[in-house]
């Protein structure tokens, strides 16, 4: 080899060096794409075994696809309902709109959210929306930092009721998004709508990530209730937003907001999370007004400020 190709040496070093990128060279979003597509589940079993999926994607995507971790994406798919899941078909059209595939490649690593509870799909996309948003390193996406304690009730650093809070958050405002921006001829409208759903996923989600695993002198409780509060202005603000965006100007947001989502809000009554962001968008001085030590929800439970 040294006589005849004296630098092959040299060749087989790079290619084995540059094995990521070469096995990334297809879009790791067309591969995610492909994958959905296969996950269909059977009308009897609802079920879709593993081996021939995983077959079929080495047969079209080869090395891509040859990680320990290709499992967990399947796994994200499967769990969110397969093929025809609301929740696969939110993902794409954020990725189609927001990740230009040749600028930002995602790790399979980053699909260890699967782990998280399967009854909590939103919180699962959001993370992988939050790394598709993040400043890349040599092309490559920032891995969603594990929070999987924070749904463990076992867990001293858990926060699991806020935790489901942030989950039906999510799910009431990508229902207000729809009710809201609603045009399917109009594709600007639909943009918008995938927009702001992804701005308020990923804004969720980031405040999650942001608070420390180290107390830092404040208990569990206390940071749940620091956390409740930021969540329910940030939700705030993002409500004026999309029923200012709705009206165009044309009445005031509070006007908008009392007509047209009081129903909603009364749906919200369950959840101390958006009961505290309706109040917050109707009434952005109302914790000043309130009395007593706590914040009571309308279904009489309380946050109770507890380790």
């Amino acid at each position: 080899m040294d006589v005849e190709e004296p630098e092959a040496a040299l060749v087989i070093s790079i290619a084995l060096n540059k094995k990521n990128e070469a096995s990334m060279k297809t879009a790791h979003t067309e591969i995610m794409t492909t994958l959905v597509s296969l996950c269909k589940p059977s009308p009897g079993s609802m079920a879709v075994p593993f081996e021939p999926v995983r077959e079929r994607m080495v047969e079209l995507y080869g090395a891509a696809v040859d990680h320990p971790d290709f499992c967990k994406a399947f796994q994200l798919v499967l769990d969110a309902g397969g093929h025809d899941s609301p929740h696969m078909k939110d993902l794409q059209s954020f990725i189609n709109a927001h990740v230009n595939p040749r600028l930002r490649k995602m790790r399979w690593e980053a699909y260890a959210v699967a782990e998280y509870p399967v009854e909590f799909p939103k919180v699962r996309n959001a993370a992988i929306k939050w790394a598709y948003r993040q400043p890349t390193s040599r092309g490559w996406c920032q891995l969603p930092p594990n929070i999987g304690y924070r749904f463990d009730s076992g867990h001293k650093h858990n926060m699991r009721s806020l935790m489901e809070h942030i989950e039906q958050a999510m799910r009431e405002m990508s229902k207000l998004a729809e009710a809201t921006l609603d045009d399917p001829l109009d594709q600007q409208v639909m943009k918008s709508r995938v927009r702001w759903t992804a701005a308020v996923d990923i804004g969720l989600v980031a405040r999650v990530f942001a608070v420390q695993k180290t107390t830092e002198g404040k208990t569990v409780g206390q940071q749940s209730d620091d956390l409740l509060d930021e969540c329910a202005k940030f939700l705030a603000h993002r409500v004026r937003e999309v029923m200012q965006m709705r009206c165009q100007g044309a009445i005031s947001a509070v006007a908008e907001i009392d007509s047209k989502i009081y129903k909603t809000a009364l749906l919200w009554k369950d959840s101390g999370l958006l009961q505290k962001a309706y109040k917050y968008t109707v009434d952005p001085d109302f914790p000043e007004k309130r009395t007593g030590g706590r914040w009571a929800q309308q279904s009489g439970r309380e946050w109770e400020r507890s380790a």
